[in-house]
């Protein structure tokens, strides 16, 4: 379907506006090969993405500085493919964007050839910087996780521009940090290169209620066994670099040997401090529910109370008592899976409405039947 990386580049042309685009990647099955039939890749540093040649749909990610006047644009050159939402005009549909669910707005099913379809989300670069360095919902946060194919990146020339590329490199760089201290914590002491991944990888799936039905239940596998090398040439800079070089050990390794394995530093100490730098949301969720069930349980029933009182307390103080807790691993899960829950759940609804039922049904269909699919390989596993 699609030959080479350069296909995939040109895709960017259907698009208006490319100074206003800071951002773009594309991501999924129509990008990378998450055929698991031969169970590795053997190459010593990383391959090019290859396009599966399975799929049919390339998802793209567009980050826009000005979404109304990107919308306006898009609007003019590319009228089908919005819903009937277009008819409420670029404001509106950059509204919608903006202040519901995963602050995402996708196109999808877009035909471009016979046999291509795309499906394509805008999200305000302020907006993708933010859920990038908070976990606001980790919807394209923790797509960042995982290995992506930039496709368009926009310096710019203007040193006072709030949101540039530049920024975005180094919450990008952040993000990954922040997946390494989630997976950590999770973890247990000594564990293997491909758990290490496959638990960064599921940190945007858990707590997704579409991974319950709706979708391939060896997703995570098949996102991650491929791409071991990919994972590798994202995370091993960062597992080498100075904030983790103290936390981690890694045992010697043969050539093209891709089972790793690691022992982490399990200190009270190793865990306070993966604790406090996780993202600003997940620490909030964490505090909020650890003061809920040990200092005030009165305040259960009223969460929207205990919210608030987690705003009156040291943020680091409260991880301190988190990481003395030995359910601290429960309480960052939880956290993790309500924020995913929420997004995933309003975006789906949201979905409903920027794609019409038509598509919906379509796209959901296609779904569904690729978790069926799943079901004879994942439970004779």
């Amino acid at each position: 379907m699609i030959r080479n990386v350069q296909k995939l580049k040109s895709l960017q042309n259907i698009f208006p506006l490319h100074d206003e685009i800071s951002y773009c990647f594309a991501y999924g099955s129509a990008v990378f090969d998450q055929s698991i039939q031969n169970g590795n890749t053997v190459n010593n540093t990383p391959s090019p993405p290859l396009p599966s040649s399975k799929s049919r749909m390339v998802d793209l990610v567009l980050a826009v500085d000005d979404p109304i006047r990107w919308h306006r644009a898009n609007m003019s050159k590319n009228w089908s493919h919005y819903s009937g939402l277009r008819y409420f005009g670029p404001k509106n549909v950059a509204n919608i964007q903006r202040k519901f669910a995963a602050k995402i707005y996708y196109n999808t099913l877009v035909p471009i050839e016979s046999d291509l379809f795309i499906k394509y989300g805008i999200i305000s670069t302020e907006d993708f910087l933010n859920d990038l360095l908070d976990w606001e919902t980790l919807y394209l946060s923790g797509r960042l996780h995982k290995p992506i194919l930039v496709l368009h990146e926009n310096i710019k020339s203007n040193d006072e521009q709030d949101f540039s590329v530049r920024n975005l490199y180094n919450a990008i760089e952040l993000n990954r940090h922040s997946a390494l201290h989630a997976a950590l914590l999770l973890l247990p002491e000594k564990f293997t290169e491909k758990q290490l991944y496959m638990t960064i990888a599921n940190l945007s799936y858990s707590g997704d209620f579409r991974m319950w039905f709706g979708e391939d239940r060896s997703k995570v596998e098949k996102i991650v066994w491929p791409q071991m090398e990919r994972f590798r040439h994202i995370y091993q800079p960062l597992i080498q670099c100075d904030r983790f070089k103290n936390l981690l050990r890694c045992s010697e390794h043969q050539p093209n040997d891709l089972d790793w394995n690691f022992e982490q530093n399990y200190s009270n100490n190793s865990i306070q401090w993966h604790l406090n730098l996780l993202p600003k949301t997940v620490q909030l969720y964490i505090g909020q529910k650890w003061l809920a069930e040990n200092t005030l349980r009165k305040y259960t029933r009223n969460r929207w109370h205990t919210r608030k009182i987690v705003h009156q307390f040291d943020i680091e103080d409260l991880m301190h008592s988190v990481a003395s807790d030995l359910e601290y691993r429960r309480y960052v899960e939880r956290a993790i899976q309500w924020i995913v829950f929420r997004s995933s759940a309003t975006q789906t609804i949201k979905g409903f409405f920027t794609a019409g039922p038509t598509k919906s049904i379509v796209y959901s269909w296609e779904k569904i039947v690729k978790m069926f699919k799943s079901l004879p390989s994942s439970s004779s596993t």
